[in-house]
């Protein structure tokens, strides 16, 4: 981004600022957007492919490897984000990136190795499922191209090049897709082919997107800059293990309470509700560069404010018509053998909306740098969760881990803005966002119980729930004047971007 746009952005208006983090949440998150729909294009032929049990070990498999991934990086991206802006100078900038960069590699190795040499240990200790360990050690080879992969793509959306942000996101997605499906269908390698997939696709854009960085990329001349990021960014490698941990504490329990089956029907209601991070990913991608920018300004609380309910509203929506959608969703995509994992979706949308409120009201962690804090809340997080799910899950099956799973969610979230607030002098208007949350609750609710068998009848009832859930978020949460500037700043969106074409 150039500096011409960093001023414009700073002096812009609410509005434009506003309109300008909905011109980026519609970039990104249309990369996103193809890029997870093109994942999907996967569970057609891997749960028709693969029993429940097999596609609850790959999944299993997968939740294990993402936290790996997560103490890789370190919280290097974060990092990266924060102190690139505190700097104009040119040689400076690729120091902070390349000694984070160096970070990330010394522990991708040491950490590629460990995990190589005891597959059969860590698959025992967790799931009881030794025997897959040659597919898990597949995969833990493909550490290093996909932490490279995720170096790059966040780099260039840390520097505004949309670009190639989106040939690097869709790109390495439509590749492991494509080598996949030859592996898998093609050679018959099974899930083997999966993790072989994984491997050439994310290696070949590992390079592509090393080369679009490389002026970023110098040798680094100490570790100074390394220090302190480590210093920062620690807190968040925590809260992103922790974030892969609590899927992980899940599929755990379930797989040892009630077996890999169910394990794998809990995987399919947790990959669809799971579609709801498309839109938050794309609104936080925008969102974090967008609040680093203006929170100097004068009225940068009002904007965060104005942000927050309307993100809350478009999730809160966005939720409700997922739910009153999952059984066919369910069965055309996995088939009818997935179709109970239907029930654990409301609970694990629920907290997914709690937890994007949280990190937008949160953001006085980010700006006062006490990063720590985030690691205190999503370790309370983790420790409601896995006291919550052991509760649940053995009396209620993946019904009781995904209500587990939303009180830990819950437990994290209002520690985290609790956190913020003690931390920086910055509040938000939490009622109408937790008000949109609980009636989004009692309209998935009002989906999921009422049993209709007519097909017409059913269609009809739940049209009639969504249009008066939305009916109540834009007249009863919204004031006159905010459905004024809100229909003026998408109007005003929508007119340059024609003007643009």
């Amino acid at each position: 981004m150039s500096e011409e746009r960093f001023k414009q952005l700073r002096s812009g208006s609410i509005r434009e600022r506003l309109a300008f983090v909905a011109k980026d949440s519609v970039v990104y998150g249309s990369a996103a957007a193809l890029s997870s729909l093109l994942n999907l294009l996967l569970l057609p032929f891997l749960t028709r492919l693969f029993s429940k049990a097999e596609y609850g070990a790959l999944d299993g498999m997968m939740v294990l490897g993402t936290a790996f991934i997560a103490f890789i990086i370190m919280g290097q991206d974060s990092s990266i984000a924060r102190y690139f802006y505190e700097t104009e100078d040119p040689e400076e900038r690729k120091q902070i990136i390349s000694q984070a960069l160096f970070t990330e590699l010394f522990l991708c190795t040491a950490v590629t190795a460990l995990v190589w040499f005891n597959a059969g240990r860590l698959l025992e200790a967790a799931y009881g499922m030794e025997e897959y360990a040659d597919f898990f050690r597949v995969m833990v080879l493909s550490f290093p191209f996909v932490v490279l992969v995720r170096f790059s793509s966040n780099l260039l959306k840390w520097t505004f090049d949309r670009s190639k942000f989106i040939l690097i996101s869709i790109g390495s997605a439509a590749g492991v897709i494509t080598v996949t499906l030859f592996y898998v269908l093609k050679l018959e390698l099974g899930m083997k082919g999966y993790f072989y997939g994984q491997l050439t696709g994310f290696g070949f854009f590992s390079l592509l997107g090393l080369w679009f960085c490389r002026g970023y990329i110098t040798v680094p001349r100490g570790f100074d800059h390394g220090a302190k990021m480590l210093s920062y960014g620690g807190p968040y490698m925590v809260t992103a293990v922790a974030t892969c941990l609590i899927p992980a504490v899940d599929r755990i329990m379930i797989a040892n309470y009630v077996g890999l089956d169910a394990n794998g029907l809990y995987a399919i209601g947790y990959r669809y509700a799971f579609m709801l991070m498309l839109p938050i990913q794309a609104i936080l991608t925008a969102w974090v560069p967008f609040t680093l920018a203006i929170y100097k300004e004068p009225n940068a609380e009002e904007t965060y404010n104005r942000g927050l309910i309307l993100m809350t509203a478009g999730l809160a929506v966005v939720s409700v018509i997922m739910i009153s959608m999952v059984e066919p969703i369910i069965e055309l995509v996995a088939s009818a053998r997935y179709l109970p994992g239907h029930v654990v979706a409301l609970p694990l949308l629920l907290g997914l909306v709690i937890q994007n409120i949280s990190h937008i009201a949160g953001v006085g962690i980010t700006l006062s740098k006490q990063t720590r804090y985030t690691m205190y809340s999503y370790m309370v997080g983790i420790v409601a969760s896995a006291v919550s799910i052991w509760l649940l899950v053995q009396p209620f099956g993946i019904l009781g881990a995904a209500y587990g799973a939303l009180l830990g969610k819950l437990a994290q979230s209002i520690s985290y803005v609790a956190f913020a607030y003690k931390v920086y002098p910055m509040r938000f208007d939490m009622m109408r966002p937790s008000a949109m949350v609980l009636l989004a609750a009692g309209a998935g609710l009002a989906l999921q119980l009422v049993a209709i068998e007519a097909t017409g009848t059913l269609i009809a009832y739940r049209v009639a729930i969504v249009t008066f859930f939305m009916t109540l978020v834009w007249f009863v949460m919204f004031n006159a004047s905010e459905r004024q500037r809100t229909v003026q700043t998408v109007m005003g969106y929508l007119g340059r971007g024609s003007s643009e074409t």
